[in-house]
């Protein structure tokens, strides 16, 4: 008979976990090239990380990814969506005798959302990364090894300037922040290798004649859905893979039902302009919107500004 050692019934254990299955070459359809070999290399430094983006699904699954590609692969890893923990619980659930922290030595945790978090927390979450010191309610000090990964969807360097997210934080994170700005949202040929991609998973899937779409139809889509969350374009993919064309009646993403996108539009154009008008630089500009620079300069090449 032979026995396998704990560790190792851990490390097959943890080979389970959700997002461990995410890789680089799995990401291939939704970002550049590039940007899978920077991020990919940036993966096998073990420090913590800021992953920056317009689309926090989009930001999980490259910190899986990275995840998934480090030397912590097999040890642990904690997902921590901010917007559904109570905040008189988040404290405890974190740093608590019996919380996150205290049980995930050699660990890592993903926290989506950290702008979410209560400041004070933000601001215990800094010391612990400066210190490496977990003191929990019965003054017993303990040293984990945890890393961190940080999502967000929001300009944290624009909220940290207004107050409104820590500065310990920020500055402990931001110095190995990864933008995920050369995406299906801003670069065509990512987007034409999403939908084709697609397109023919759904066709297997459903057991449906190839659709070959033409330079146009792409072209189409790309023109009219290319803003929307990975999570409609999937699902209109999916609909034009049953359909075996592209599906042109626009289904509303959940979030903007009831609301004239073409009027949204319009309303950034003539913001993105005045913005021009006064003066102020591209850089300024991505800040005040709550955007990246990289997608700031694609809208302004698509509405000739």
């Amino acid at each position: 008979i032979c026995f396998k050692t704990f560790k190792d019934l851990k490390k097959n254990t943890n080979r389970l976990l959700t997002g461990t299955y995410v890789t680089f070459e799995w990401l291939q359809p939704f970002i550049s090239a590039e940007l899978i070999k920077k991020t990919s290399e940036f993966a096998e430094k073990d420090v913590n990380k800021l992953i920056t983006g317009t689309d926090n699904v989009l930001n999980e699954l490259v910190a899986k990814a990275i995840y998934n590609r480090s030397s912590r692969r097999n040890q642990g890893l904690t997902l921590v969506y901010i917007e559904t923990v109570y905040r008189e619980l988040l404290d405890s659930y974190i740093f608590g005798k019996y919380g996150l922290i205290r049980n995930m030595d050699g660990g890592t945790m993903i926290i989506i959302s950290p702008e979410k978090m209560n400041f004070y927390v933000q601001e215990k979450i800094a010391e612990f990364i400066k210190t490496g010191r977990l003191e929990t309610g019965d003054k017993e000090k303990v040293y984990p090894d945890v890393r961190f990964i940080f999502c967000s969807d929001k300009n944290l360097a624009r909220l940290t300037s207004d107050g409104q997210f820590s500065k310990k934080l920020y500055y402990c994170i931001s110095e190995n922040e990864i933008e995920i700005d050369d995406t299906v949202y801003n670069n065509y040929l990512v987007f034409r290798k999403m939908v084709l991609s697609g397109l023919d998973y759904y066709c297997n899937i459903y057991h449906k004649k190839k659709v070959n779409l033409k330079g146009i139809d792409i072209k189409y889509m790309w023109e009219k859905f290319a803003d929307m969350p990975i999570g409609y374009l999937d699902k209109l993919l999916e609909k034009t893979a049953l359909d075996g064309k592209i599906y042109r009646e626009e289904i509303k993403p959940e979030g903007v039902r009831g609301v004239n996108l073409e009027s949204l539009r319009e309303l950034e154009i003539k913001r993105i302009e005045e913005l021009i008008k006064k003066g102020y630089s591209q850089k300024q500009i991505s800040e005040i919107l709550g955007i990246s620079r990289t997608t700031l300069f694609r809208r302004i090449k698509k509405y000739n500004l």
